[in-house]
């Protein structure tokens, strides 16, 4: 595959770090958009979104844009304000984007944006592709407006959304926080447990990316793995992974709600996402069992 100049927004988080190392190890030149520019691992160019302004060199024959830019769903309580941040985040992002690629007349060869299978809401064990309408709560109405954001990129170009799952890392989020309690042997689920947790292996994240730039396709795709599972089975799946059989005890919703308070919804909605339709271009997944990825992420 030929080398590709890449610039990718939100660069310096959890799927971006892995990405730009993926990518470049691939033979692709990465470049970053962040707010400040000194001690980056990669070129790194000057934005600011709430002024709506990129430095333009950052531009310069880029042929790939990649969009992960967007405040942490589940660091912070949802006050009104945060809710507002969380959503101004992501869509103010893609409107700074679409205002440079059409200021300078730029036409990358596709452009990418993360989202999230937040879309689809709290559905139960009903199976959610993505013609599914969008749920109810603030999770559907962030990713609605988010994806919104993308549709009014401007250009001729291909333009895909990644609905992404939990990411699975051993270097931070979602399965950090999960793999606490094994230090006292012991394993949480929450709620009644019975809620589908979609996940994805971040390897096998970073592959779909590369696999939409080397054959770039519009459209909106669930970025998960085949076997979604019900949240006590995935942390018992987890704990497998890494060879423990921990005491597995419950997290009450009542005690998750006055700790969290709507931000709950993060953990206790079910979302059973479908991924026959990235499937169906060719994509083949490496991980599909939760403990084979945890076992990959951990044992060594």
């Amino acid at each position: 595959m030929k080398n590709k100049q890449i610039l990718i927004a939100g660069g310096s988080g959890l799927v971006g770090t892995y990405l730009s190392q993926l990518l470049s190890e691939a033979g692709h030149s990465v470049r970053w958009l962040s707010r400040s520019v000194g001690g980056k691992p990669y070129p790194t160019f000057k934005w600011d979104i709430d002024r709506q302004s990129i430095d333009e060199a950052a531009f310069k024959d880029i042929q790939v844009i990649i969009n992960l830019a967007g405040a942490g769903i589940a660091d912070k309580k949802w006050t009104s304000a945060r809710k507002k941040m969380l959503i101004e985040s992501r869509t103010k992002s893609s409107a700074l984007l679409d205002k440079y690629i059409q200021k300078l007349g730029i036409r990358p060869q596709i452009y990418i944006s993360a989202g999230g299978i937040g879309y689809y809401g709290d559905r139960g064990s009903n199976w959610m592709d993505e013609s599914a309408l969008p749920g109810n709560g603030f999770l559907s109405q962030c990713c609605v407006q988010w994806e919104e954001a993308v549709h009014q990129v401007s250009g001729d170009f291909p333009k895909a959304i990644l609905r992404i799952g939990v990411v699975l890392s051993s270097k931070g989020g979602a399965l950090e926080k999960m793999l606490l309690p094994l230090r006292f042997h012991t394993n949480t689920y929450f709620g009644n447990g019975k809620q589908y947790m979609s996940w994805i292996h971040i390897e096998d994240l970073g592959r779909i990316f590369q696999f939409f730039i080397e054959s770039p396709t519009s459209g909106i795709f669930n970025a998960v793995a085949d076997h979604p599972l019900e949240n006590k089975t995935f942390v018992q799946e987890v704990a497998k992974g890494l060879g423990k059989n921990p005491i597995l005890l419950p997290a009450p919703e009542i005690a998750l709600r006055l700790a969290m308070g709507e931000m709950a919804d993060v953990v206790l909605e079910s979302t059973r996402a479908d991924n026959k339709k990235i499937k169906n271009l060719g994509f083949e997944f490496k991980y599909q069992n939760v403990s084979d990825a945890v076992s990959n992420l951990f044992v060594k």
